[in-house]
């Protein structure tokens, strides 16, 4: 394997094991909010925590993607909801991988030397991933 192809496997394991860290564990959390993200929101950060201004929210469920607007790494997502999962779409080192958050999860993407980009929430009205 050359070093490029190392390289890029390297990278998007460190993408995967970075993004999979969704803080806030599976309780649901109370009808309140989290950070500056309200209840029954999925709030998106460009920034490494959830207590600024977030560019862009989502509360209803669908059935597709809803695509929020375009931003780069650092992303923080939040999912203020009691009983709904959010899935969460993103590209990082030109590859697409799904994350799914649990009531009241926050999962923080911002890969080492590379890009992110989140392009889509799913809000589904199941309670478990």
């Amino acid at each position: 394997m050359n070093l490029r192809r190392r390289l890029t496997s390297a990278a998007a394991a460190g993408v995967m094991a970075a993004a999979a860290l969704v803080f806030g564990g599976a309780q649901p959390a109370a009808a309140d909010q989290i950070g500056t993200c309200p209840y029954p929101k999925v709030c998106l950060y460009n920034s490494t925590t959830y207590t600024g201004n977030y560019y862009a929210s989502y509360q209803v469920v669908t059935n597709y993607y809803q695509v929020p607007p375009s931003r780069r790494q650092p992303i923080t997502v939040v999912n203020t909801r009691n009983d709904d999962i959010a899935w969460v779409r993103y590209v990082a080192f030109g590859n697409q991988f799904t994350t799914c958050l649990t009531p009241g999860a926050r999962l923080y993407v911002n890969p080492a030397g590379g890009n992110a980009t989140v392009t889509g929430i799913m809000i589904n009205s199941a309670s478990t991933c």
